[in-house]
């Protein structure tokens, strides 16, 4: 997957703010979906800074739309 597309994800987190503050969960779904494929094409990649920071938007995605469930 293009680094840009890593790039995108990052530049989303630091402007997005607060999950609770009106996110749609489809949108929240497609970045995780992002962050996914990612890690699938890079797995040597996650023991990097950009790798770390990846997998903790992928958690932090994971627990909002796992409460946007309930």
């Amino acid at each position: 997957m293009s680094p840009n597309y890593l790039i995108g994800i990052f530049h989303w987190r630091d402007h997005a703010g607060d999950l609770d503050d009106g996110q749609a969960t489809a949108s929240l779904r497609t970045l995780l979906f992002g962050c996914e494929r990612w890690i699938e094409d890079n797995p040597a990649a996650l023991d990097t800074a950009n790798g770390r920071r990846l997998l903790m938007i992928k958690r932090e995605l994971e627990e909002y739309i796992g409460r946007q469930k309930k």
